[in-house]
């Protein structure tokens, strides 16, 4: 009794005294399930993790940052990773890290609460793919030098009340495709650059607001399809990227921009289709297309289309339909046994 008095008149008196007391660290708690899943689970606090490699083959680390604890204590926990990770943070803005050289044997499942979120994972390997969540405070994804087989990279923030911004760079995905969902009512940034994904796809489907889209490098066996929000401005730019199946690009009822750049090759058609309203433009250049070429102008709102340098081939047409807005199509140059058509 005499010691717990004595801190409690400790406290008061750093208190009286203008002193710091130590804020109590949020606890996270780290388990293997019966299954052999390793299980984080946040508190309601603003967390950090980071998963790091162990010393053991086979195994994980989890360490706490600054202001967390792991188990009540501040030491890390090794646990072996045989089965799939599952993480679940609470509120708070929470960070949560996959440090290089990770290697997890199973679908990595991400749950990033209901605060701002970082999250970031790299040069590791997820084996059974890996699906982000992102909270109602939106936050940042960066996802770097990893290889992901055997499943899907899914990125999920439609919840979010709050920019999101997403990066992939240097990243492999063997026998899944790559699916991200932004935010329906807040802006979102995604950037995907040096991409490789075989046995699958790219789709993307944006929010109400302003969604910017940039592709770069980006090689698939699968298709692409961009889907924003039928509100706000869009704005997708494809550099230098080759899909064997068809790609589709849509807009929303804002001034939107789609931007088909660079040497790149679509193996069965591209259909852009610019939405209900708005001034928008639409450039495509330099393209390989086996396939129809589609442009459908805004509804009501005016069109600008250039088509420069396209290769049709295999009896492949373009056709711009400008509607009922009206715009302008400049220097529609094809090569090869393709054919077109305004109106």
């Amino acid at each position: 009794m005499r010691h717990v008095a004595a801190c409690r008149w400790a406290l008061v008196a750093a208190w009286a005294a203008g002193l710091a007391v130590p804020a109590a660290a949020d606890d996270v708690k780290v388990a293997r399930d019966a299954k052999g899943a390793v299980r984080i689970t946040g508190s309601s606090g603003p967390d950090h993790v980071v998963v790091a490699p162990g010393a053991a083959a086979g195994s994980i680390t989890v360490e706490a940052g600054a202001g967390t604890t792991l188990n009540g204590a501040a030491d890390p926990v090794e646990i072996p990773a045989d089965g799939a990770l599952r993480v679940a943070l609470g509120d708070g803005d929470d960070v949560f890290e996959i440090r290089p050289g990770v290697d997890l044997a199973a679908l990595a499942r991400i749950d990033m609460g209901a605060g701002a979120a970082t999250v970031s994972v790299l040069d590791a390997t997820l084996r059974g793919g890996a699906d982000v969540r992102l909270p109602r405070g939106g936050g940042a994804v960066t996802i770097r030098d990893c290889t992901i087989t055997s499943g899907n990279l899914r990125v999920r923030a439609t919840d979010a009340a709050a920019t999101v911004n997403l990066t992939i760079e240097r990243t492999t995905l063997d026998a899944g495709s790559l699916v991200a969902e932004g935010a329906l009512d807040h802006a979102n940034v995604v950037r995907l650059r040096d991409v490789g994904i075989s046995g699958g796809g790219v789709t993307w489907r944006g929010g109400e607001m302003d969604d910017d889209l940039s592709l770069r490098f980006v090689s698939a066996t699968g298709r692409l399809s961009v889907t924003p929000g039928a509100r706000g401005r869009h704005k997708t730019v494809v550099t230098a990227c080759d899909f064997d199946e068809s790609a589709r690009v849509a807009g929303g009822a804002g001034d939107d921009t789609v931007e088909i750049r660079s040497p790149a090759l679509i193996g069965r058609g591209l259909t852009i289709d610019c939405g209900r309203a708005g001034t928008d433009v639409v450039v495509v250049e330099n393209q390989k297309i086996s396939g129809p070429l589609v442009v459908n102008g805004s509804k009501s709102g005016t069109t600008s289309v250039t088509l420069r340098s396209l290769e049709l081939s295999n009896g492949s047409h373009f056709a711009v339909r400008l509607r009922h807005g009206g715009g302008a199509v400049l220097q529609p140059v094809c090569d090869g046994d393709g054919r077109g058509e305004r109106r």
